[in-house]
């Protein structure tokens, strides 16, 4: 409900990765020694996190890009140890407010779990990017589903309708009981599981 391909860049400076390895250590996630310009970090707890001598992203195996947006990208990926196909959201980090903003979305992502918020799995730093792999939700977003709907001169049923509002409002409920407030409530937020 919360939740973009991943581009390595050869211009990251040791200045940047150092800026992203202290926000990510400072919301607790292990920094590993890899290959000079791919640092790894992983939260040292989900399935299929990379080893002290892997890449990050050898643990995935990309499939296809899904979507971008404005704080990035996101790209279909299978995860090698398991089969498991999983969505990975890239962000470039080239500001104190890009390292914010990462730095608040993973502190966010690993506390919620719910059965109706996209489950966090694992975050690692690729060249200039921050990488956030999730749960992929293979049924879309609820924008599409409505777009579907209009298209063919249909309406979503009632008691679809109820439902999604129900699984809606449980999740928010649980942000809210844990402090949290989304601030950005839509159609394409909302992710679909089937």
């Amino acid at each position: 409900m919360l939740f973009r391909s991943v581009l390595p860049s050869d211009t990251t400076s040791p200045e940047q990765i150092e800026d992203i390895m202290a926000v990510l250590k400072g919301v607790g996630i292990e920094v590993h020694d890899a290959a000079p310009d791919n640092d790894t970090i992983s939260d040292g707890a989900a399935p299929g996190n990379s080893g002290a001598d892997d890449a990050p992203m050898d643990a995935y195996e990309h499939q296809r890009a899904l979507g971008k947006g404005a704080m990035g990208a996101v790209a279909l990926v299978r995860r090698k140890a398991d089969g498991e196909l999983l969505a990975l959201k890239s962000m470039a980090v080239h500001s104190a407010k890009d390292r914010a903003l990462a730095r608040n979305e993973i502190e966010i992502l690993r506390k919620l779990s719910h059965p109706h918020v996209v489950r966090f799995e694992d975050s690692f730093v690729l060249g200039q990017d921050v990488c956030i792999v999730m749960q992929f939700c293979e049924g879309g977003d609820l924008a599409r589903l409505i777009g579907e709907q209009r298209s063919a001169g249909r309406r979503l049923p009632e008691t679809e309708v109820r439902g999604l509002l129900a699984q809606l409002g449980s999740a928010l409920a649980h942000m809210h009981a844990l402090r949290i407030v989304h601030r950005d409530i839509k159609s394409s937020n909302v992710f679909l599981l089937g």
